[in-house]
């Protein structure tokens, strides 16, 4: 077993790194991270420069190489927003979202267990038959269209 795990680990190295350029070269040929400073007064000065800093007018290939190793390091670089370290906003994102994980899986074990308990109970009832047609949708909805109704109607 642990042979088998560590085979599908070092399979998906390639995966992961394929799978990364090509987000990276997807988004730097629709992004430009200094087209803000096209409308300024200092104009093409200022743009060069924002393009020499980050090093856009490189290769691709050289790109990616320098993401791909500062991102090893845990250097994400900084927000074009905010102009603060992505790995600051990541971690701090990172704890809301692991509450909120947590209390949704907290609170739909509850209610699962409450509704099986009671359709084991009340057997062939509508209710039962309410509660598991209501299952067979919940399971069949996208995830993003439930977030989507959530956030409308809670």
């Amino acid at each position: 077993m642990l042979t088998y795990i560590t085979r599908r680990a070092l399979y998906s190295i390639p995966v992961i790194i394929i799978a990364s350029f090509l987000l990276f070269w997807f988004v730097s040929g629709t992004f430009d991270p200094c087209a803000k400073l096209r409308g300024t007064r200092e104009g093409a000065a200022s743009y060069a420069r924002c393009q020499k800093r980050l090093g856009t007018t490189e290769p691709i290939l050289v790109q990616y190489k320098s993401w791909l190793g500062d991102a090893a390091q845990g250097d994400l670089g900084k927000s074009s927003r905010t102009n603060e370290d992505v790995a600051a906003m990541l971690s701090r994102s990172l704890w809301y979202t692991v509450q909120l994980i947590f209390w949704g899986i907290l609170f739909s074990a509850v209610v699962a267990v409450a509704l099986g308990v009671y359709s084991a109970v009340k057997q062939y009832s509508v209710l039962d038959y309410t509660f598991t047609g209501l299952s067979f949708v919940g399971l069949a909805m996208p995830p993003f269209w439930f977030g989507l109704l959530a956030i409308q109607f809670l």
